[in-house]
């Protein structure tokens, strides 16, 4: 697993700490590193340009900072630790189209990192508060999208341990440099891909792979990019979210998005079941 600094921060005082106010002028003035794709050093930045033939129409920018996936007309599922408030008059972009918020929904699960964990020098503590969270979360917009694309969702008894692909807007950087600061202003969309090494209950977990092992484009998220679609290659199904890195060690000495790094994404299979009851109940007590 892994926790990029800035994903391991943003995470845990985003997590805890700040209000809505905070949470703004933080966004406007603090240009936090918001990973759109760390790439290969190898290859040519541009070639991790997402292009006008990638089929995008499920992919949701959240209000300030973060993604989801829209999974319905009406629904768009995100990791729990990005979700501000509960987004009242506020709404999501899809396709450069504003779409009104209805509510939010957060899983049972899902707990904040205590105080006194974010105050320790070392992150084990927080590492083991994470590794046991439900970080998951549903919103449900005002009114259905007339010409919505929803991604499918993988269930239990699919297969998970694949090849996957993932976008992501704002700073950038290589496996040698990790996140790059000053490099997310240009909101350009990236894309890169990557390969689930293992399933361990509710995350699938891949790695950060150097040239010689990784795969052609491979890539890394980064913090910011919290609750992007990491989607099956080949079916186009939707199999995780960007959620966490790993960090064992004092945090001041962690560099984000490096070789080597273990990612940890929501599990979709893992989540299935309460995602498909939300949305029914939802959809009885409307009629």
């Amino acid at each position: 697993m892994r926790v990029t600094k800035f994903s391991l921060i943003y995470v845990l005082n985003f997590y805890s700490k700040m209000n809505r106010l905070s949470l703004i002028l933080f966004c406007l003035f603090m240009s936090l590193p918001s990973a759109a794709v760390i790439t290969r050093h190898d290859i040519p930045a541009e070639s991790y340009l997402a292009g006008t033939s990638d089929n995008l129409g499920y992919m949701v920018d959240l209000p300030y900072e973060g993604h989801g996936a829209l999974i319905h007309p009406q629904w768009v599922v995100t990791v729990a630790h990005t979700v501000f408030g509960e987004y009242s008059d506020e709404e999501v972009s899809i396709n450069g189209i504003n779409y009104p918020i209805d509510k939010v929904i957060i899983h049972p699960g899902y707990k904040k990192v205590p105080q006194a964990l974010l105050e320790q020098v070392t992150t084990n503590g927080i590492m083991d508060h994470l590794l046991n969270n439900d970080d998951v979360a549903l919103i449900k917009l005002k009114a259905p999208i007339g010409s919505a694309h929803p991604i499918l969702l993988s269930k239990k008894g699919d297969a998970e341990l694949l090849p996957f692909n993932f976008y992501g807007r704002g700073a950038t950087g290589t496996g040698l440099t990790g996140d790059m600061n000053g490099t997310k202003q240009d909101r350009i969309l990236r894309k890169g891909e990557n390969y689930f090494e293992k399933a361990e209950r509710q995350w699938l977990i891949y790695r950060f792979d150097k040239p010689e092992n990784g795969l052609p484009y491979e890539a890394m998220q980064g913090s910011g990019d919290s609750g992007a679609g990491l989607v099956d290659q080949e079916s186009g199904i939707l199999l995780g979210l960007v959620s966490w890195q790993y960090w064992q060690g004092e945090l001041k000495a962690y560099q984000s998005g490096v070789y080597g790094r273990e990612a940890y994404s929501v599990r979709i299979s893992y989540y299935r079941e309460w995602i498909d009851e939300v949305i029914k109940t939802s959809v009885i007590k409307n009629h």
